[in-house]
């Protein structure tokens, strides 16, 4: 589970301090990394909170961090927009979820380009 491990590397953490957050053994910290085993619902929701990101980010069903960042439209854009809105971002998180195998340069490469074509569209 690489999500797990590019946030505790972000805060600047070691394994061994993670595992104390979430009271497990360092061993299954690593493989709950390498998603050689499955995480538990509450380690899902600790984990969530304890980083402030949602849980399906951390699952890797989105690419949306934080709750803030939601899709909903911006109160005063017309429906055309907020529609162009939704659908961009949707196409986003689905092929981000199709590379998420990739290597971390290649996804954020995908990222800038969806968020640039965006941005590009709420400036017209």
């Amino acid at each position: 589970m690489n999500r797990i491990k590019e946030l505790r590397v972000a805060k600047g953490l070691t394994q061994e301090e993670l595992s104390t957050v979430l009271n497990v053994q360092r061993s299954a910290l690593s493989k709950y990394e390498n998603g050689a085993i499955p995480l538990t619902d509450n380690t899902v929701t600790l984990l969530a909170d304890y980083f402030g990101v949602t849980t399906d980010y951390l699952l890797g069903r989105t690419h949306v961090q934080d709750s803030t960042e939601s899709n909903s439209p911006d109160v005063g854009k017309n429906d055309e927009l907020t529609d162009y809105e939704r659908e961009i971002r949707a196409k986003k998180d689905a092929l981000i979820a199709k590379v998420l195998e990739m290597d971390e340069l290649t996804l954020n490469v995908i990222d800038a380009a969806a968020d640039a074509i965006i941005s590009r569209r709420d400036k017209e």
